[in-house]
């Protein structure tokens, strides 16, 4: 901190003379950089114009002296209002008070409302990064899902810019700039060519991208575990898992079978599982349709026994999943002489299919 600036604070602490944002000797501020960084904070005990408890990006840096609030750069703070550090966002009658200490529950900005001369809300939160870039939560997600999606264009860009109000990066590679102004984003250059194009806001952006990841990279469901339950004997009842140790066949299996003398059916496999419930070790096999993908037989034993449960299809409450290499089981009922039980839960195939028995199944 220079010292004409540590003079200025020193009498004003000394005078008491500074009285709030329009106390006449408040002095510039020299934001320290202990504070600097990215900061993803929640709006609480506030009214308009946040809603309350929703999240906002600020970003604060003491080498420049900025607060950036959702991407809009607030510059020539002043220190002095009860030791705090104060920007003022005149376009929108709003003075943010920055507390030089970061407490227990991270940095916390009191928004005051100039016009209404009154505090209306408070963001609380601690520092997610020590990145500067003065940029809203949404224009980050465009800038991060334009490199994941179209890495060619969009990969080492510069660091963010700042021209006639845009901030922007320079992508070298592609010859492409990314603008971003009053919450907009701007393509220019490259592909794009010569011309400023106004792609819209960018939570609608962000939404766009978000989609098309979602069309291109699908997310893989997680498996779910395959549980017995309702089982006679109790002992029964349990998670069923699968083990390095055991077998999980299908290489010699996958071969065309029939049922009921028409349909040809695959033996998808047989899974060796263990029973948490009494620690026993069980087989599971199941056939399914070629044509329809529908399950025509699931036989459940207890490993080294020639008999068990089982039931005959089509089954109902069974689905293959080709994609996922999954098996799902949804109120799966079997019985049999000697045991009876339901199945929930999900398996995937074995992955040790020789590749002419993998074609033949699907």
């Amino acid at each position: 901190m220079k010292l004409n600036k540590l003079l200025l604070i020193a009498i004003v602490s000394l005078t008491g003379t500074c009285t709030g944002l329009s106390g006449a000797q408040a002095a510039n501020a020299d934001v320290p950089d202990s504070l600097t960084g990215t900061y993803d904070m929640a709006y609480v005990f506030g009214t308009t114009p946040y809603t309350a408890n929703s999240t906002h990006r600020l970003v604060i840096n003491g080498a420049a002296d900025t607060l950036c609030v959702d991407g809009k750069m607030l510059s020539n703070p002043v220190f002095g209002h009860t030791d705090e550090y104060t920007w003022v966002d005149a376009g929108a009658n709003l003075t943010f008070y920055l507390a030089p200490k970061i407490s227990s529950i991270g940095a916390i900005i009191n928004v005051y409302d100039t016009a209404a001369n009154k505090i209306i809300g408070q963001f609380a939160g601690a520092k997610s990064s020590a990145s500067t870039d003065c940029v809203s939560m949404d224009e980050q997600s465009v800038l991060d899902l334009a490199l994941e999606l179209y890495p060619a264009l969009f990969s080492n860009g510069s660091a963010l810019g700042l021209y006639d109000g845009y901030r922007y990066k320079y992508f070298a590679d592609s010859k492409i700039y990314v603008g971003l102004k009053n919450s907009h984003v701007y393509l220019m250059g490259g592909m794009f060519g010569s011309g400023i194009t106004d792609y819209g806001l960018a939570t609608a952006v962000s939404g766009s991208l978000q989609s098309l990841k979602a069309t291109l990279h699908p997310a893989t469901s997680v498996a779910a575990p395959l549980v017995i339950s309702s089982a006679s004997p109790t002992s029964l009842n349990g998670t069923l898992s699968k083990t390095a140790a055991q077998f999980e066949s299908g290489s010699s299996n996958a071969t065309i079978t029939t049922y009921n003398n028409s349909d040809p059916y695959c033996r998808v496999a047989a899974y060796s599982l263990t029973n948490s419930g009494n620690g026993k070790v069980y087989v599971l096999e199941l056939t399914y349709s070629k044509d329809n993908r529908s399950a025509g037989i699931v036989k459940f034993r207890q490993d080294g026994s020639a008999s068990g449960a089982q039931i005959l299809g089509p089954v109902n409450g069974i689905s293959v999943d080709l994609a996922s290499r999954r098996i799902t089981f949804a109120n799966v009922l079997l019985s049999g002489s000697d045991l009876s039980l339901v199945l929930n839960g999900t398996l995937e195939y074995p992955t040790n299919f020789v590749v002419a028995n993998r074609a033949a199944c699907g």
